[in-house]
């Protein structure tokens, strides 16, 4: 990992438990970090909160469907969400970080 990422990386980190907004309009900037978030599922955004944010918790999954395990929301992470909305994206980027800064 670089150098500069770690450092990137620990800001973000301490806007998570500060004030969010200017990072924020930072990770928002990368067009190609937009596009992906939009494309992730909310179970992803739980995910990614509860790895970077509070560190590893259990995760809920669905009931089995034509074989295969899907992933789901929690209830807990459901109707906290609004809580949660101002830095959800920057977990993702956090957890993510490698795929936007080289």
């Amino acid at each position: 990992m670089s150098l500069f990422r770690d450092k990137i990386k620990a800001v973000l980190v301490e806007a998570l438990h500060t004030d969010p907004a200017p990072a924020l309009h930072f990770v928002e900037s990368f067009s190609n970090f937009k596009d992906d978030y939009e494309r992730k599922e909310m179970w992803e955004l739980e995910l990614a909160v509860r790895e970077v944010y509070k560190g590893p918790l259990p995760f809920v999954w669905s009931q089995w469907d034509y074989g295969l395990a899907w992933p789901t929301v929690s209830y807990e992470y459901e109707t906290n969400w609004r809580a949660v909305q101002d830095f959800e994206k920057l977990c993702v980027f956090i957890k993510e970080i490698k795929y936007y800064i080289d």
